[in-house]
Protein backbone atom coordinates (compact mmCIF):
# COMPACT_ATOMS: atom_id res chain seq x y z
CA UNK A 1 0.00 0.00 0.00
CA UNK A 2 1.14 3.22 -0.85
CA UNK A 3 -0.25 7.14 0.00
CA UNK A 4 0.82 10.46 0.48
CA UNK A 5 0.62 11.33 3.91
CA UNK A 6 1.27 8.57 7.05
CA UNK A 7 -2.18 7.29 8.53
CA UNK A 8 -3.00 9.34 11.06
CA UNK A 9 -4.81 6.63 13.04
CA UNK A 10 -2.25 3.44 13.26
CA UNK A 11 -2.85 1.45 16.38
CA UNK A 12 -2.07 -1.86 17.92
CA UNK A 13 -6.22 -1.35 18.09
CA UNK A 14 -7.02 -0.43 14.76
CA UNK A 15 -7.56 -2.51 11.60
CA UNK A 16 -4.31 -0.89 9.92
CA UNK A 17 -1.31 -1.34 12.19
CA UNK A 18 1.91 -2.74 11.69
CA UNK A 19 2.68 -0.67 9.02
CA UNK A 20 6.45 0.27 7.84
CA UNK A 21 6.93 3.91 7.37
CA UNK A 22 9.03 4.89 4.38
CA UNK A 23 9.74 8.46 2.94
CA UNK A 24 11.10 10.57 0.78
CA UNK A 25 14.06 10.72 2.85
CA UNK A 26 14.66 7.03 3.59
CA UNK A 27 16.84 4.67 1.57
CA UNK A 28 14.49 2.18 1.65
CA UNK A 29 13.52 1.77 -2.07
CA UNK A 30 15.16 4.47 -2.58
CA UNK A 31 15.20 3.50 -6.55
CA UNK A 32 12.03 1.58 -6.99
CA UNK A 33 9.19 5.01 -6.68
CA UNK A 34 10.22 6.38 -10.27
CA UNK A 35 13.03 5.44 -12.73
CA UNK A 36 16.29 6.02 -12.37
CA UNK A 37 18.29 8.02 -15.06
CA UNK A 38 19.91 5.06 -16.33
CA UNK A 39 17.08 2.98 -16.57
CA UNK A 40 14.95 6.15 -18.65
CA UNK A 41 18.05 6.22 -20.96
CA UNK A 42 17.93 2.97 -21.42
CA UNK A 43 14.03 2.96 -22.49
CA UNK A 44 14.97 5.96 -24.64
CA UNK A 45 17.29 3.72 -26.84
CA UNK A 46 14.96 0.75 -26.77
CA UNK A 47 12.40 2.97 -28.44
CA UNK A 48 14.65 4.87 -30.99
CA UNK A 49 14.52 8.31 -28.87
CA UNK A 50 17.96 8.25 -27.81
CA UNK A 51 18.62 11.66 -29.19
CA UNK A 52 15.93 13.14 -26.98
CA UNK A 53 17.62 12.89 -23.46
CA UNK A 54 18.10 15.83 -22.74
CA UNK A 55 14.19 17.13 -23.48
CA UNK A 56 12.93 14.28 -20.78
CA UNK A 57 15.07 14.99 -18.82
CA UNK A 58 14.23 18.61 -18.65
CA UNK A 59 10.58 17.54 -18.47
CA UNK A 60 10.33 14.61 -15.68
CA UNK A 61 13.53 14.52 -13.74
CA UNK A 62 14.08 16.07 -10.60
CA UNK A 63 12.76 14.00 -7.54
CA UNK A 64 14.83 12.48 -4.85
CA UNK A 65 14.66 9.47 -2.55
CA UNK A 66 16.57 8.60 -0.17
CA UNK A 67 20.41 9.00 -1.30
CA UNK A 68 19.28 9.39 -4.97
CA UNK A 69 18.87 11.96 -7.10
CA UNK A 70 17.94 11.72 -10.81
CA UNK A 71 14.67 10.21 -9.93
CA UNK A 72 11.74 10.71 -13.02
CA UNK A 73 8.35 10.31 -12.99
CA UNK A 74 7.05 7.17 -14.36
CA UNK A 75 3.66 7.94 -15.41
CA UNK A 76 5.24 11.08 -17.57
CA UNK A 77 7.83 8.84 -18.96
CA UNK A 78 5.54 5.68 -19.97
CA UNK A 79 3.59 8.18 -21.85
CA UNK A 80 6.37 10.19 -23.59
CA UNK A 81 7.56 6.55 -24.94
CA UNK A 82 3.56 6.04 -26.20
CA UNK A 83 2.80 9.23 -27.25
CA UNK A 84 6.76 10.78 -28.07
CA UNK A 85 5.57 14.17 -27.34
CA UNK A 86 6.56 15.65 -24.11
CA UNK A 87 3.29 17.27 -22.28
CA UNK A 88 2.49 17.76 -18.50
CA UNK A 89 1.16 14.26 -18.25
CA UNK A 90 1.17 14.85 -14.37
CA UNK A 91 -1.30 17.42 -14.65
CA UNK A 92 -4.66 16.37 -12.68
CA UNK A 93 -3.38 13.05 -11.86
CA UNK A 94 -3.98 13.90 -8.22
CA UNK A 95 -5.20 16.26 -5.43
CA UNK A 96 -4.00 19.40 -4.06
CA UNK A 97 -5.78 19.38 -1.14
CA UNK A 98 -2.83 19.44 1.91
CA UNK A 99 -1.29 22.67 -0.23
CA UNK A 100 -5.03 24.03 -0.43
CA UNK A 101 -5.34 23.67 3.28
CA UNK A 102 -1.56 24.82 4.27
CA UNK A 103 -2.40 28.14 2.17
CA UNK A 104 -5.77 29.09 3.58
CA UNK A 105 -5.16 27.70 7.50
CA UNK A 106 -1.85 28.39 8.07
CA UNK A 107 -0.02 31.57 9.05
CA UNK A 108 1.53 33.93 7.34
CA UNK A 109 5.05 32.47 7.05
CA UNK A 110 3.91 29.19 4.99
CA UNK A 111 2.60 31.89 2.66
CA UNK A 112 5.55 33.48 2.28
CA UNK A 113 7.37 30.21 1.71
CA UNK A 114 5.18 29.33 -1.20
CA UNK A 115 5.58 32.46 -2.80
CA UNK A 116 9.42 32.12 -2.96
CA UNK A 117 9.02 28.28 -4.09
CA UNK A 118 6.50 29.52 -6.93
CA UNK A 119 8.80 32.80 -7.65
CA UNK A 120 12.45 31.47 -7.55
CA UNK A 121 11.97 27.73 -7.25
CA UNK A 122 14.12 27.34 -4.57
CA UNK A 123 13.23 27.08 -0.90
CA UNK A 124 15.18 25.28 2.14
CA UNK A 125 13.61 23.95 5.13
CA UNK A 126 13.39 21.40 7.49
CA UNK A 127 11.05 18.18 6.97
CA UNK A 128 8.53 17.35 9.32
CA UNK A 129 7.52 13.73 8.21
CA UNK A 130 5.06 13.51 11.05
CA UNK A 131 3.21 15.59 8.82
CA UNK A 132 -0.86 13.89 9.22
CA UNK A 133 -3.91 15.46 7.47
Amino acid sequence: MTGITRVSRESVFSDLNNLKIVTTTSNSYETVFGFTEEEVFQALGEYGLSDRKQEVKRWYDGFSFGSYTNIYNPWSVINFLNEKESAPYWANTSSNGLADRLVREEDAEIKTDFEKLLGTGILETELDEQVYE
